[in-house]
């Protein structure tokens, strides 16, 4: 298979938000030192995920381009033009249990901020003639696609935390203790073992904070990264919830998350951070979009789901909230579970280029979602991603519909210019000249007030 080599522009983002070296924190009580202002590295992307197997979780070898080459491989050799603003990007996923080799030995506050503390996956050496490496991230980093940010690639990894990002995510150590976690029996999709860190804890928030500290040491970094995905978090059934739990609390207790993961983010030698986004951030008890913004947590959206009729409560209505703002990044990551579910999306007679009229309902396909988050459309991203749901029968998340929406819908699609294309671009550069020499250039940042 040959690749094109594709030129791409890299948008920044100037934030406000301190940030400080996760190895400067040496102390089991040490605080964040702030440092000046930095930007974010910000690349559109668009790609489809591999979630169903977690990158720290003995992949295999080379499964970058093994999965690389299932679509977007496809993508990058008949469809160009949509990824030459646009990085070809997967999207996997990390369990906070699994970045451990025994996830039943606490860490001290200055180890589990460590990279280097020998309990993390991937400092164990890699097993003489073994199959698998512990390091999956690292692994497709180094693939020649992305080359460790020279290639035409891109990884986005999501980092779970907590419950709804997965089963049995916390580490064992921190579900032996009822003041870090609970345990919900069974949870809205009907599985079990859905461990929650309790965010209403300062305690707690500090665990996952000094964890995300070391994994953004690691890999924060590395300019093939397209960004760090914090999970979904959410408070389960009532029955299950701790009788003390104060949800309020909870809240502001991941708001607090972010303002720590921004600070431990470190500086590239140009000054730039990585781009941290929170799936599905919950906006109650005070905790606002303008909160996101000044921090520089982007927001992203796990679902494929289609709202309409500009209902504040819509997640939708605080994308386009944020896109407009222009100061941080806004994603879809395309959980295949409304699809797979068969969970039908009205629609409101919008106008729209499949003719749908009001009361219409049905499972959104990816041509939807695509017009959907366009330019033009109801919810501008900046990135998407769609899981290929090929587990579900009957699912429109296919391969083939993937193709035909970025055909219809991305750069240089035959719907775009009326329709609206996705991924929303980046601001641009006007630097042509550099970008004709093949040179990426970064447009002016855009200031956090």
């Amino acid at each position: 298979m040959k690749f094109l080599i594709i030129p791409t522009i890299c948008s920044t983002l100037l934030l406000g938000a301190g940030v400080a070296s996760a190895q400067s924190c040496t102390s089991d009580d040490c605080n964040s030192k702030s440092q000046p202002s930095n930007e974010v590295r910000q690349y559109g992307g668009i790609g489809t995920r591999n979630w169903r197997r977690a990158v720290l979780d003995r992949p295999a070898k080379g499964w970058f381009k093994t999965e690389f080459n299932k679509v977007m491989a496809k993508v990058v050799k008949d469809h160009s033009c949509a990824v030459e603003e646009h990085y070809p990007t997967l999207g996997s996923k990390v369990l906070w249990a699994e970045a451990y080799i025994d996830s039943k030995i606490k860490p001290t506050r200055s180890q589990a901020r460590d990279p280097n503390w020998s309990n993390y996956v991937w400092n164990r050496p890699e097993k003489s003639g073994s199959d698998f490496v512990y390091d999956g991230i690292t692994d497709a980093l180094n693939d020649p696609l992305i080359d460790n940010g020279r290639g035409i690639a891109k990884l986005s990894v999501l980092v779970g935390l907590t419950s709804t990002s997965g089963r049995m995510i916390p580490p064992v150590w921190m579900q032996r203790n009822s003041s870090l976690t609970w345990l919900e029996g069974q949870n809205q999709n009907g599985s079990t073992g859905n461990w929650h860190v309790r965010f209403d804890n300062p305690v707690a928030v500090e665990h996952a904070a000094d964890f995300l500290a070391a994994f953004l040491a690691k890999y924060g970094n590395n300019k093939g990264i397209h960004s760090v995905n914090i999970g979904e978090y959410y408070t389960g059934h009532k029955d299950y919830r701790p009788r003390d739990l104060n949800r309020d609390k909870y809240w502001h207790g991941m708001k607090s998350l972010w303002k720590k993961v921004v600070q431990s983010a470190p500086q590239d030698e140009n000054n730039q951070r990585v781009n941290i986004v929170q799936t599905n951030p919950v906006l109650w008890a005070g905790v606002t979009v303008r909160d996101m913004e000044e921090i520089g947590i982007g927001i992203s959206e796990s679902d494929t789901r289609l709202e309409f009729g500009g209902d504040d409560k819509f997640i939708s209505t605080k994308m386009r909230e944020l896109y407009e703002g222009g100061k941080v990044h806004v994603m879809i990551n395309g959980d295949a579970r409304f699809a797979c579910r068969d969970r039908r999306q009205r629609w409101d007679g919008t106008p729209n280029p499949f003719g749908h009229r009001k009361g219409y309902s049905g499972v959104a396909s990816p041509q939807e979602v695509f017009w959907y988050h366009s330019e033009k459309g109801v919810a501008p991203a900046h990135s998407l991603f769609l899981s290929m749901a090929s587990y579900c029968k009957g699912s429109p998340q296919t391969a083939a519909n993937f193709i035909d929406a970025i055909k219809q819908f991305g750069r240089c699609g035959t719907n775009a210019e009326k329709w609206g294309a996705v991924p929303a671009a980046l601001p641009e550069s006007t630097d042509t000249a550099s970008i004709a020499r093949g040179k990426p250039t970064a447009p002016p940042a855009i200031a956090i007030k």
